[in-house]
């Protein structure tokens, strides 16, 4: 969603396939341009207890997050940080602009814990304990459901019988 043109453009592909009796559409709000955004926030990566970057394929530690990499390898992104607000204002902004039935969320909540220090300290603000990986896990768990509920929310107040699927 760059620009302007490239919008509607994609708004012009949306409502004709519609109108020729299309049901389902794929449109990845979350791609290669997130993860680049990343690149630039790297408070928005998920890591490991020891702090090193979570991936989702083993790499060396001491790969910086602008490194080159494997097609198929990604940086996981932490969803309670910055990065759950850039995820609310893409499905704002898709909501908005287009006639979606649904959205699909693709690699959006990889692993099941984080370490990060806004985990850390919004764990520790709630009594848990930060280097604990049952508490790191209870916590994030929390942390995806509520973000999958306002991402609902979201969609549903713009297409109320819109289906949202997580991946």
């Amino acid at each position: 969603f760059g620009n302007a043109e490239k919008r509607a453009k994609l708004g012009a592909v949306i409502r004709s396939y519609f109108l020729m009796g299309g049901q389902e559409l794929q449109i990845n709000c979350v791609s290669k341009d997130t993860l680049r955004d990343a690149q630039v926030h790297p408070e928005w990566i998920a890591r490991k207890k020891d702090g090193s970057i979570m991936t989702s394929y083993p790499m060396d530690e001491q790969t910086e997050p602008a490194a080159p990499r494997r097609n198929n390898l990604w940086t996981n992104l932490c969803p309670n940080t910055e990065y759950g607000t850039h995820l609310r204002k893409l499905t704002e902004e898709i909501c908005d602009r287009y006639p979606v039935d649904g959205l699909f969320y693709d690699i959006v909540f990889q692993g099941d814990r984080c370490f990060c220090a806004k985990c850390r300290k919004d764990m520790q603000e709630q009594g848990m304990n930060p280097d604990s990986d049952q508490d790191a896990a209870v916590f994030f768990k929390e942390v995806r459901l509520q973000l999958m509920q306002e991402l609902n929310q979201i969609l549903h107040r713009y297409h109320p019988e819109g289906q949202a699927f997580y991946n």
